[in-house]
């Protein structure tokens, strides 16, 4: 399997603090069956800023170590990137890393409690320059939970949505469980990765929740996902299974959606 979203590079954001650490984490991905780790550390908040050539030099030194220790684990650059205003800067001096590291595809956190007004031109922005947008966790940003068929015309506007395992099994809570499920159920997900953090309290769990997207919501929509993750770092187009347009109607109680 390969995991296109952990956060293992150590003394870089609220990941592992030492080598150590990553390797354990590394093992633990070996042994639940992942292969290739795409790095993505955070990136463009006050807290946390790892441009890309950082980010690619403790790759380097990663695999190095990895190596030494005998770990069958391959770690290739890429960053979660909160989105700002400053967007066109971090482009244009080369701060941003791609999922990879030369693919046409940029992981993007958005707000937590919101899709922000520039979010419409930062995607036709990146896309003048090639670059197709994967958003993180969607089923954890508030705007998304409330109003999920937003994310269809996001879709049609070619941006692709990653699904966090820990969201699938419940671990983020039930909201965010409830939030996840509907999105997959409506086939707005192309990417599901674990989101690791640590051996403790954020590991992978990405077979576990694979295996409950098959269960719940079919094996060809589960092999899809896993699929599109290959694509990813092949630089090809991702697989989008049939989204379901919403559709609106009204009721006495106002305006709901649904699918149609």
């Amino acid at each position: 399997m390969i995991d296109t979203h952990c956060h293992i590079l150590p003394g870089l954001d609220d990941g592992p603090q030492d080598w150590e650490e990553s390797i354990r984490i590394a093992r633990i991905a070996f042994y639940g069956g992942i292969q290739t780790i795409v790095a993505t550390p955070h990136h463009g908040s006050q807290h946390y800023r790892n441009p890309a050539a950082d980010i690619q030099a403790s790759v380097n030194r990663m695999n190095e170590r990895l190596k030494q220790a005998g770990v069958p684990v391959l770690v290739l650059a890429g960053q979660e990137y909160l989105l700002g205003e400053d967007y066109r800067e971090e482009h244009l001096t080369g701060r941003l890393q791609s999922l990879g590291g030369s693919t046409p595809y940029l992981l993007v956190e958005l707000p937590a409690h919101e899709v922000p007004a520039y979010f419409g031109p930062f995607v036709d922005y990146m896309q003048r320059y090639g670059i197709t947008v994967v958003i993180a966790h969607p089923e954890r940003n508030r705007q998304f939970m409330r109003r999920p068929e937003q994310m269809y015309g996001w879709i049609e506007r070619g941006v692709r949505f990653q699904a966090t395992a820990h969201s699938i099994l419940g671990l983020g809570g039930r909201k965010v469980q409830a939030a996840v499920h509907e999105m997959c159920r409506h086939r707005w997900i192309q990417l599901i990765a674990s989101d690791a953090h640590n051996t403790r309290t954020r590991g992978f769990q990405l077979r576990e929740s694979l295996v409950r997207v098959r269960l719940e919501h079919g094996r060809e929509f589960a092999d899809l996902c896993e699929a599109n993750a290959e694509h990813v770092l092949a630089g090809r187009d991702l697989v989008v299974a049939d989204p379901v347009k919403p559709y609106r109607k009204r009721t006495l109680l106002g305006r709901i959606w649904g699918g149609s």
